[in-house]
């Protein structure tokens, strides 16, 4: 499975690395939510499916999904930063 890490947007989106994905329904925080593209790798799925070690107040089952114009977004970054 490939996966791109998502952190807060605590200074500002580097452009030749972060897309800007807005507000991510389901995170708890006060700060819009930036892609890494730079940092895509692949990940074992059981690493996904296991319960969550930092959080664990959160639901092991709660799945939290981008919306389609976020999707989008994160496509076109993906074009636009690497290719």
């Amino acid at each position: 499975m490939v996966v791109c890490p998502l952190k807060s947007n605590r200074y500002g989106a580097n452009p030749n690395s972060d897309i800007n994905l807005g507000y991510i329904d389901g995170i708890v925080t006060d700060r819009e939510t930036l892609a890494v593209i730079n940092q895509i790798r692949s990940l074992d799925k059981m690493r996904l499916y296991s319960n969550p070690i930092i959080n664990e107040t959160k639901e092991s089952k709660q799945i939290i999904k981008l919306n389609n114009k976020q999707i989008q977004l994160l496509k076109e970054g993906i074009r636009n930063i690497l290719i």
